[in-house]
Parts: C-alpha cells; structure tokens; sequence
C-alpha cells in the first residue's frame, strides 16, 4: 500500500515542514547504490525484519562480498552479521519490472547456496579480503571493533554451524515491494528452503531543506492461515495458531474485528517469555515469534524447529511436527524407539503420535509434543508459566540435537 506524505510538526504542534515520499531512480542521487551505502552504514534499518535484532546488535561485515559460482565472481550488496551469530544477507533492487524483481529472488538464493559451500575457513579467509584483521580472526577483530561481549570458540561454532545448515536470513531491500514478490516469497518461505527471506522496503522522504528521512518496514498481507491444531493426552483438540485478520459479527449486523487487545497482549507475554528465557545449550538460536500466540526456536536441518504455544482451553506446551512423506512410517519407528530417551531427556509425560487422513494438512504428521493444564493463563502466573516454557523448551531442543546424528545416519538423510 502506498504512504501519504510525512508532516513535522514543532514543539507547539504547528506543522513545520512537510516531506515527500522519494522513489529510488538510477541515474540520480537516491539509486540503489546510495540504498545499499544507507543499509551498510546504519544496520539498524534492518531491525524491523525480526523483533529480535531489537534487542541485539547487528553488525555490518562488507559491501560487494565476493562469491564464486564456478563461471564467475557474484557479489552480495551487503553481509551483516548478528553478535549471536547470525548471518544476514542483504541485496538492493529496484523493483522496475517483473522480471527484476524475479530475478533478485534468484540472486540471493544463489548467494545463499554459495556461502553454505564454505567451511568457516574458507568464509574467514574470504572475509579478510575485506575486513583487514591481520592475523586475527575477523569476525573476532570486528566484534571487538564495535566492543561486543561475546565468546569466541561459540561464535565461531555457530558460524560454522550456520555454514554448514545454510541457516541465514536472506533481506531484499528496495523502494517499494509488489504483490507478486510477495506470493513468491510466501512460497519459498514454506517451502524447504531452509534459510529466512524476508522483503524490506525503504520508504524515502524529504523536505524543501533536502532533509531526508528513512522508513523501513516490512510488507504485510491479510491472508486466511490455516489453523494449527493437536490433540492433547486426552484426546480434545487445541487450536495454537490463530493468527487470522478477518472480520466477524455480533448477530446485529455489525461487523468488528478479532480481539486485537487480546493478540496484544499474547505479543507482549511471548516478547518477555523471548527476553528472559535462558537456553541452555551454546549453539542454540534465540526463540522468536510465530503467530498469534507461539513462538518457534530453530533447529539443524533436517529437524526444522520447536514450538512453544498457548492455547485458548489454558493449555500450553512444547512440541515438534514432522510432515508426512514416503519416510514418514520408517520416522515414526525411530522415534518410538526412542522414547525412554526422549522421557528421560525432556519429562516422562512427553507423547508422541501419528495422525493421517484428517481434512486440514497440517493435522496429519508425527508429533512428539508435551502440554499442561496446571494453571490459569493470566499475568499472575506468568513465573509459572516461564519455568514450564523454559524447562520444556531445553528439554526438546537438548534431545533434539542430542540424537540428531544418529537421527540422521539410521534416515540416510
């Protein structure tokens, strides 16, 4: 959706200048090299991708980091990197015409594809071509640049992790974002591409004193989600995601929106759970925000993620799903073979099943899942409702990792 014109207003509410929305042109000063020298310099403008990088620096590494494709070099408009390790891929279009902008989804999976080839070796002694550390790590010399506390030995293992999964977070940052790119990046989002790729626009504004002013934020579309629901150990459905913008009425005609006070305040419940929860295990991410009323934590390829939710029954709880595919009977197997691990790892009430032939997809997969119905969801049992999570939450993404070799040599995955 288009933006009106921005107004400053002075400190006795009198309008005092008026900015006019900018559109990014090559061949003038606002063009797509000027957008990427921005981004570079003031990495805050990429806050807005994620409500986690609100609460931790992000770092700008190099502009124009160089990658081999086999024919030639490729380069990537900007690398950035968080102080918890991860790395962020950042490329500038202008969305011209279609075929631009389907051609930049192409260019920064191929950057992708590319920086998951390298060990961190290779990626360190690439880095230095543009960071000039001498005969210091560089991203070690680079965090001590912007006085960042951090631990060596478990920011390079996170690193070298994130290399080897091709866990990153892909941003395509222009001047205005099209419904078609949208669509195709909604489709690579849930698919099995197993880094984040998220669509920042860069509205630009200035005034008659060539002031200027920079607003990033990310598009969003009102679309119906399909509900995400699991059956508890007594057999009753309960509904975990209902983020769904629509509109219902109240049997007089007049129509009004879902409860936003509500989704407000489920946001602010999992944005403090997100701040104060301790993971335990060193080369796990921070938890971050799924829908409504959940919030996922990202795991090594294959395994995806693990979802920690509240649902509407005051139930909460912990779980993982695996979709169902041709190696679905024999995944199911090993993970019943291992559920003493697993009750061992996590809690002894922890439950695994397998459900098929229900109408909604995402009914059908494996679960291993826990919940509890202990308390009330309400403010005053949020220490409660905390330690559960945070128990809950080590306990499957210690486990999880724990046999996630083995998971993998007895899948041939």
């Amino acid at each position: 959706m288009d933006t009106g014109n921005l107004t400053l207003l002075n400190n006795q509410n009198k309008s005092a200048s008026k900015f006019t929305r900018v559109k990014i042109i090559n061949n003038s000063k606002f063009d797509e090299n000027w957008l990427q020298e921005k981004i570079y310099s003031d990495p805050s403008l990429l806050e807005v991708i994620d409500p986690n990088y609100e609460k931790i620096k992000i770092i700008p590494l190099c502009r124009e980091f160089s990658l081999h494709n086999g024919v030639s070099n490729v380069f990537l408009d900007i690398l950035a990197i968080t102080e918890t390790g991860k790395l962020i891929l950042v490329e500038c279009k202008l969305w011209k015409n279609p075929q631009a902008r389907r051609e930049v989804i192409a260019q920064i999976v191929e950057y992708a594809t590319l920086l998951k080839s390298l060990s961190y070796s290779d990626f360190s002694t690439r880095l230095k071509k543009f960071i000039n550390s001498e005969d210091e790590d560089p991203i070690t010399h680079i965090f001590k640049r912007f006085n960042i506390n951090f631990d060596e030995a478990q920011i390079i293992d996170r690193i070298s992790e994130s290399l080897k999964s091709g866990r990153f977070h892909l941003v395509i940052a222009g001047d205005g974002i099209r419904s078609d790119l949208i669509n195709i990046t909604n489709t690579i989002n849930q698919g099995s591409f197993f880094s984040d790729l998220t669509l920042l626009e860069i509205c630009i504004y200035e005034n008659d004193n060539k002031d200027i002013i920079l607003l990033p934020k990310v598009p969003s579309k009102t679309e119906i989600v399909t509900k995400t629901v699991i059956t508890s150990s007594d057999g009753s459905p309960m509904t975990i995601e209902e983020d769904v913008n629509e509109d219902r009425t109240d049997g007089t005609g007049i129509n009004y929106k879902r409860d936003e006070i509500k989704k407000e305040s489920n946001r602010e419940f999992w944005s403090k759970i997100i701040k104060e929860i301790k993971i335990e295990h060193p080369d796990q991410e921070p938890p971050r925000h799924g829908g409504n009323n959940w919030i996922k934590l990202p795991l090594p390829s294959p395994l995806k993620w693990v979802t920690a939710y509240r649902a509407r029954d005051n139930t909460y709880g912990v779980f993982i799903r695996f979709a169902i595919d041709e190696e679905a009977d024999e995944l199911y197997q090993f993970l019943e073979s291992n559920m003493k691990y697993f009750k061992d790892e996590i809690d002894q009430s922890v439950s695994l099943q397998y459900t098929k032939d229900k109408k909604s997809n995402w009914d059908n997969g494996i679960w291993l899942s826990i919940n509890t119905r202990n308390t009330d969801i309400d403010l005053s049992t949020y220490e409660l409702q905390k330690d559960w999570i945070q128990k809950n939450v080590n306990g499957f993404t210690n486990a999880l990792r724990g046999i996630l070799n083995r998971f993998k040599d007895e899948l041939s995955i």
